[in-house]
């Protein structure tokens, strides 16, 4: 399957949904700079630390996961950037999302990708 390049979220976007599908956990961000607004997905198989908690796709549950990414809803993008493989999300006033750069152990895919809903 070829997934349709899409960018990075810009600042000033904001995480409108957290969530947990059969390809795991996912937020969703809208930019309301255009017309009309344009919404991405970020999807991550992979482990994760926001702020100072960590999730472990290999030993922890997604439901502990999507309670830690709900601290993000409705926080607003400062900056995103690709770290090597990984990639950090800064939100202006709830710390950062940095998405490790190694694939988990059952990981037979991208590690995190973004998709639009």
């Amino acid at each position: 399957m070829t997934r349709e390049p899409v960018e990075l979220p810009r600042a000033g976007s904001f995480v409108t949904e957290v969530g947990l599908s059969q390809t795991g956990l996912f937020l969703t961000f809208c930019d309301n700079e255009p017309t009309p607004p344009e919404y991405v997905r970020l999807f991550l198989d992979t482990s994760w630390t926001l702020g100072a908690t960590r999730f472990d796709l290999d030993a922890d549950e997604p439901e502990s996961g999507l309670l830690t990414l709900c601290r993000v809803l409705s926080r607003t993008v400062a900056s995103a950037a690709r770290s090597g493989a990984g990639l950090v999300v800064e939100f202006e006033d709830a710390g950062k999302l940095e998405i490790d750069g190694q694939a988990a152990a059952d990981t037979t895919h991208d590690i995190w990708w973004l998709a639009r809903p």
